[in-house]
This record gives structure tokens, C-alpha cells and sequence, in this order.
């Protein structure tokens, strides 16, 4: 198992299907929906730090470098996956996740979706590599 120590909790990497780093702390997607004020929302677990070692220790984790796809501040597990679509014309990667949440539409109706994540790149190399990168970790043939 590839378990770490997130705060008080010990969390299965394999479970996570994302990972956020954020100022100081690591926001992980537990994969799994809970339910806060009538909305369906991702159960995280959090990760604190104070030395920057701690968050080096998590992306060097060799779990985290097999199975996670990252861009920027974010990273996906494949096994997470259900869906991807590339929009070369946006520069855009959006990833549906496995598990359900809430989103409002446009005309404000809440409605229960996938979870999706969406990388936005700079310029036509970067998206380019990250499609790649997206295809080859995913095992993906083809266009």
C-alpha cells in the first residue's frame, strides 16, 4: 500500500484521485462524495507543512510519479480517469474523474455531474507535451 501521514489521517495514495498544492499545504481529492448543504461536493484530506521538504517528499513519492499526471499545481491519478478529452483549439486537457458532484448550470439550476478537472496551457508546445505526456502515461493510442 502506499500510505502517508496528512495531518492526523492516514491517507491511501491510491485512493486520491487528485492532488492540489497550494501555499503550505497539499489539498488531496479523496475520491469520494459527501454531502455539505444540500450539494455534493469532494471529500479532501489536507496536508500541512512548514518545511518544503515535506511537499518534495510527496512528488517524489514513487506511487505519485508512476500514477500522477501533473500540471502546474495539480496532479491526477490515472486510475481516477473515466474520460478525456483534448480541445486543441482552447489549449485545454479536461479529465472527467470517477466520482459525482454538484454543479450549477448555467441558468443556475444545480445538477449532479463527474468531477472534472480541466488543464489549460500557455502556448501550442506546452499543450502539445502535455498531450504526450497525458497519452503515454495513459496508455492511449491513436490521435
Amino acid at each position: 500500500m502506499n500510505f502517508i501521514q496528512a495531518n492526523d489521517k492516514f491517507v491511501n495514495l491510491t485512493h486520491v484521485s487528485s492532488i492540489t498544492l497550494l501555499h503550505n499545504r497539499l489539498a488531496l481529492d479523496m475520491n469520494c462524495p459527501v454531502e455539505v448543504d444540500n450539494k455534493i461536493i469532494s471529500y479532501y484530506a489536507y496536508m500541512d507543512w512548514t518545511d518544503k521538504q515535506d511537499e518534495t517528499d510527496i512528488l517524489n513519492n514513487s506511487y505519485v510519479q508512476a500514477m500522477f499526471i501533473k500540471h502546474e499545481k495539480v496532479l491526477i491519478n490515472i486510475n481516477h480517469i473515466t474520460s478525456i478529452k483534448f480541445v486543441s483549439e482552447k489549449m485545454r486537457i479536461i479529465f472527467n474523474l470517477s466520482h459525482s458532484t454538484t454543479s450549477t448550470n448555467y441558468s443556475g439550476k444545480k445538477r449532479l455531474t463527474s468531477k472534472f478537472i480541466y488543464f489549460d496551457c500557455n502556448n501550442t508546445k506546452e499543450y502539445n507535451d502535455l498531450v504526450t505526456k497525458t497519452k503515454q502515461y495513459t496508455n492511449i493510442k491513436g490521435k
